[in-house]
């Protein structure tokens, strides 16, 4: 070959060699040699669009072109892997073990299949190293500090909590910027984080393994000028495992009470006791002291047992009828010296007594009272019906009256 002719063409090699190499370390390309064909990868700021660099924390979406793969594997920087579709958003954070504000090549790795084995393609670009903000723990909250440095150029304009899901990073929550914070600090408390569904110590389970959760924090700018934006992102993972560790140190809250929660007062039952007893001593009926400790049997209580007295439903009860009691006692002592029908099922609860104001042809009409009557059968608690689905029940309770005098107590199938 002609010596000049080889020179010239070893020259021209060298010089395209050098071009692809700078243009490769400035993130100029779309995907590392695509001249010669086959899927490869575009990218672009969510925010400033076509740009290089980017910012360390921008939002870049990737895209795998030339192909339609039925899986796709991300990989960024040969260390970060995420499965997704054949596009998925990613912002590369801040490095401080790189120097601040000089550009550095990332690598982005893409492995999919179309029926056949994995294929790949590769990219790179720049990401220009800048902190836009920080986050740190201060106490028991997170704080959010605005790096000084870029309010020169950028102003913040919005703050809002996500999370990076289906490959894309979603905005929720607005944050607003408290007035009693210095400028540029943004406090992330527990009530907040707890609203978007982050648990804190008194709900793990101890020795648990403290999980990281996909909580971002992403920060709108706005150039000085106005006429550009610029969305970055913030990891809130370390400092929400961080706060969660805290959380975990403190003494687990004691759960309430169950009769608290019931609205009512602890009984301890004694030796002897039973659920007539007891609800004779506090004027309730058997039926409503089941309902509010969820008995399902009536001889199911034992001595030691912690029950619940729903006062708050007895004084309630008590309210709705204390004006109405003398006439409804007046109602039935008259009713009874009329040939009002008493009657009891024995098969279900020989204590419980129906008050009817008639029978016809054998049926019962017409139910006007319910009576609970004492062990002794000596005094009768007095209770205006309330129906459910299986049958009366013990509805606002009346007064205690002595049993009268020759009445006749019947048998029926009533509940």
């Amino acid at each position: 070959m002609n010596p000049v002719l080889k020179n010239g063409l070893t020259a021209i090699g060298a010089i395209i060699v050098a071009g692809i190499a700078v243009w490769l370390a400035n993130g100029g390309n779309r995907a590392v040699l695509s001249w010669f064909g086959g899927p490869t990868i575009g990218f672009w700021s969510i925010s400033r669009g076509d740009v290089s660099p980017f910012f360390a924390g921008e939002v870049v979406r990737f895209s795998l072109k030339g192909a339609a793969p039925d899986r796709v594997i991300w990989q960024f920087d040969e260390s970060e892997v995420q499965a997704g579709g054949v596009e998925i958003e990613h912002a590369f954070p801040f490095d401080a073990r790189k120097p601040l504000g000089i550009a550095s090549t990332h690598r982005v790795d893409v492995f999919f299949r179309e029926g056949a084995p994995y294929r790949t393609a590769v990219s790179h670009f720049g990401v220009d190293n800048v902190r836009f903000v920080s986050a740190k723990i201060e106490g028991k909250t997170i704080s959010l500090l605005l790096n000084p440095d870029q309010g020169a150029a950028w102003k913040l304009r919005q703050v809002s909590l996500g999370r990076f899901e289906g490959g894309v990073f979603k905005t929720g929550t607005a944050i607003p910027t408290p007035t009693d914070r210095p400028p540029g600090s943004i406090t992330l408390d527990q009530s907040l984080l707890e609203r978007l569904g982050i648990t804190f110590g008194r709900d793990l389970n101890p020795g648990s393994n403290l999980r990281a959760d996909p909580l971002t924090a992403s920060l709108e700018f706005v150039s000085s000028d106005s006429k550009r934006r610029l969305q970055t992102v913030q990891d809130l993972a370390p400092q929400i495992r961080q706060l969660q560790a805290a959380f975990a140190d403190l003494p687990p809250t004691p759960p309430e009470p169950y009769w608290k929660r019931k609205g009512g007062e602890p009984y301890r039952v004694k030796k002897g006791d039973s659920l007539f007893s007891i609800g004779h001593r506090y004027g309730i009926s058997v039926g409503l002291l089941m309902a509010a400790n969820d008995i399902p049997d009536a001889d199911s209580i034992h001595a030691g047992q912690v029950l619940t007295i729903p006062v708050a439903a007895l004084r309630a009860a008590s309210a709705s009828s204390a004006s109405s009691s003398a006439e409804d006692l007046a109602a039935l002592r008259k009713g009874l010296d009329e040939g009002w029908v008493v009657t009891r099922n024995p098969a279900f609860d020989s204590h419980k007594l129906f008050v009817h104001r008639s029978m016809s042809g054998g049926v019962l009409t017409d139910l006007q009272y319910l009576i609970e009557e004492s062990a002794d059968g000596s005094t009768w608690t007095i209770y205006r019906p309330r129906w459910t689905g299986g049958g009366s029940e013990y509805g606002a309770r009346v007064g205690v009256i002595r049993k009268p005098a020759n009445i006749s107590i019947g048998d029926c199938d009533c509940m």
